[in-house]
């Protein structure tokens, strides 16, 4: 990856040394666009372009504090989903199979807010289900930093297999926080219920994102 200036550099290492889980993201004002294994992730301000997966596409409208997200197959449009508040990065993880997907978005490049949506396709329809909505419950509930609870990050990484998902939840940064800003935890969750399957520590999180490359 390839930042546009020292700055944006610097913002980028400052917050991606203390979480090693984070999606990968690149500053708010880069030219970026990247896919790897299951996953894609660019600047739709910056970059307007049009991915493909298996028999779909999918590109991101991009519009002032705001953006709608288009899943297609062929001439027809599956899907379109309001991503509030976009500012910068958006990250695309499909699961085996190409049944299900996950989009990760922020409003504030590397540093967060970060944002979740996971969806399941079923007979050429794509349905929100609630992924993330237990494990980031979970979080909250012993987070040892939460001022503002709802303005902590909540992070698709990857899919583990064609049903569950690691979600990834972390203190936003904040100097408020001292130590505890960026601390991330993981979970492996059941995509279409939520139902936490495995709870992953900080060292245990790191330990996966290790073995499992995004």
């Amino acid at each position: 990856m390839r930042l546009r200036s020292p700055i944006l550099a610097l913002i980028f290492l400052a917050a991606c040394l203390p979480l090693r889980a984070q999606i990968p993201a690149p500053g708010p004002l880069s030219h970026f666009a990247r896919c790897s294994h299951s996953t894609c992730v660019w600047v739709p301000y910056n970059t307007h372009k049009t991915f493909h997966r298996g028999p779909y596409s999918y590109f991101v409208n991009a519009k002032d504090r705001g953006g709608t997200f288009f899943l297609q197959r062929g001439n027809q449009t599956l899907l379109q989903s309001t991503l509030h508040n976009l500012s910068a990065s958006v990250s695309v993880s499909w699961a085996p199979g190409n049944n299900a997907f996950s989009i990760t978005w922020s409003n504030g490049g590397s540093g967060g807010r970060y944002h979740v949506k996971v969806f399941l396709i079923r007979n050429g329809k794509a349905a929100e289900v609630p992924a993330a909505a237990r494990a980031f419950a979970d979080f909250l509930s012993h987070a040892p930093c939460t001022p503002h609870p709802a303005e902590n990050n909540v992070q698709a990484y990857h899919w583990v297999n064609a049903h569950d998902i690691l979600i990834v939840t972390s203190v936003l940064p904040n100097i408020f926080c001292g130590e505890q800003s960026n601390k991330s935890e993981g979970y492996i969750v059941h995509a279409q219920t939520g139902t936490i399957l495995q709870h992953l520590t900080p060292q245990q999180l790191t330990a996966y994102t290790d073995q499992h490359p995004q």
